[in-house]
């Protein structure tokens, strides 16, 4: 790989994504496809996006035990279901 491309490559970085939530139902809709999810932040390296991911989904969770029983993360929490993606990744593309 020519230092050109490894630096174009770099400049990309990572999308810490989270899903879209219903305004009708406000549940998170984790299975639309990641061209419609939102950007929360872009990082310049996957351990950094996947560090800040960990704690959002660790707070996500926090808060679903202090609902109780009755709140289901994986359906209120858009937090708990964020992703890290490529910057490049063609399912990003609308």
């Amino acid at each position: 790989m020519r230092l050109r491309h490894a630096a174009a490559i770099s400049l990309l970085g990572w999308d810490l994504l989270l899903p879209p939530v219903s305004l009708v139902t406000q549940h998170v809709n984790k299975d639309a496809p990641l061209s419609t999810w939102n950007v929360q932040r872009t990082y310049s390296r996957k351990k950094a996006c996947e560090g800040r991911m960990d704690r959002l989904r660790r707070q996500g969770l926090a808060a679903a035990q202090k609902q109780g029983s009755a709140y289901d993360p994986d359906l209120s929490c858009p937090a708990c279901n964020a992703q890290c993606v490529d910057a490049d990744d063609p399912r990003l593309k609308k």
